[in-house]
């Protein structure tokens, strides 16, 4: 398990920001794959070639909304809250419903 801190968390900044006071958290993820390591081609119209391959990982920090559906609420004018409530209501039915009938 990962115990490192957030780099350039809102808890760990200089002076430091606690999200909760304003409705927020924030969470860190990690994505991987594969990249490849490019060199321009010399005296080419910006041609490359790829010298390798190799494995990356890097973070990926998000802060958000803690309830996103409050804020969207606060956020709107209630007849475009509510139009966009339903619409994501609806999408998650006719997904459930598609996933029940496989």
């Amino acid at each position: 398990m990962d115990t490192s801190l957030i780099w350039n968390g809102a808890a760990w900044q200089w002076v430091p920001i606690d999200l909760s006071d304003y409705g927020h958290v924030e969470k860190e993820y990690y994505v991987s794959g594969r990249a490849k390591v490019y060199q321009a081609v010399p005296y080419s119209d910006y041609q490359t070639q790829v010298l390798r391959s190799g494995p990356y990982t890097t973070r990926i920090t998000l802060r958000r909304p803690k309830h996103p559906l409050v804020t969207l609420l606060q956020d709107r004018a209630p007849a475009a809250a509510l139009t966009s409530v339903l619409a994501a209501r609806s999408a998650v039915l006719l997904t459930a419903s598609r996933a029940a009938s496989r």
